[in-house]
């Protein structure tokens, strides 16, 4: 396995708590979904046990079909987006998306408009993941085009 690999692997077993906990699923409906049972979800989350390359393909395309399926929950993909494709990020940053996801979660409950989710969700993180979840989201390669291009398979 390549660097890059190990990296990306690293970085979803570091956020998937956040991002399924944004995507609004369950230990049980994320493993039922990836194909796994529920305490690998959670051995997964609490770095029990390391995500394997299998895992990281099953979760990546679980997540891209739901983002693709799920135009209401833009924060899911705007999520994803942040904490997996966006590089180095601090954990001072991490802390701060986790917080945003308690928010929406919270924020859905109460009635609270999309629009004023999506303004306190990009205070929350700052201002470059403020203007992603704002609506100038990234286009380009997908997260398996980009593995698939370096390393040159091509």
């Amino acid at each position: 396995m390549n660097d890059y690999t190990k990296e990306q692997i690293s970085k979803l077993q570091d956020n998937l708590l956040t991002i399924r906990q944004a995507g609004g699923w369950s230990a049980a409906e994320f493993g039922d979904m990836i194909g796994v049972t529920k305490q690998t979800v959670r051995n997964l989350e609490n770095h029990v046990t390391e995500m394997t390359k299998t895992q990281y393909i099953a979760t990546r395309a679980v997540l891209d079909y739901e983002v693709s399926q799920s135009p209401d929950n833009e924060v899911l993909g705007e999520l994803v987006g942040y904490l997996l494709d966006t590089d180095d990020l601090t954990d001072e940053q991490k802390e701060k998306a986790q917080t945003a996801v308690a928010y929406v979660s919270g924020a859905k409950s109460a009635g609270i408009d999309k629009a004023t989710i999506f303004k306190v969700v990009g205070a929350l993180i700052g201002v470059a993941a403020g203007g992603i979840l704002l609506g100038s989201s990234k286009k380009g390669k997908s997260w398996l085009d980009r593995i698939i291009h370096s390393t040159g398979l091509r």
